[in-house]
């Protein structure tokens, strides 16, 4: 599995609409709003990389109030714990 980690700026007021519209995306695990900037962070997973690469920047493109500092954070691919897995298979 690949997975990465997205820090994510939006306009002012917009954190909510786009961490929701986000959290509906193919392979978004997660997009949680948090306190300081990044405004959201979103977690994706795949089976490889490129599947990966192509479910980021679908979710991104979709959402239209991005601001300057978008950071991707990618793992190594391995193994998660297996209580992440629980979760993913889960949702």
């Amino acid at each position: 599995m690949s997975r990465v980690y997205v820090l994510i700026n939006v306009k002012s007021g917009m954190a909510e609409k786009v961490a929701r519209s986000l959290q509906k995306k193919s392979g978004v695990l997660l997009a949680d709003i948090v306190e300081s900037p990044p405004d959201i962070i979103m977690v994706v997973q795949a089976i490889n990389n490129e599947i990966l690469t192509k479910l980021t920047i679908k979710a991104l493109v979709s959402v239209e109030n991005l601001i300057e500092g978008l950071q991707l954070l990618p793992t190594l691919d391995r193994v998660f714990a297996y209580e992440t897995s629980l979760i993913y298979c889960q949702n």
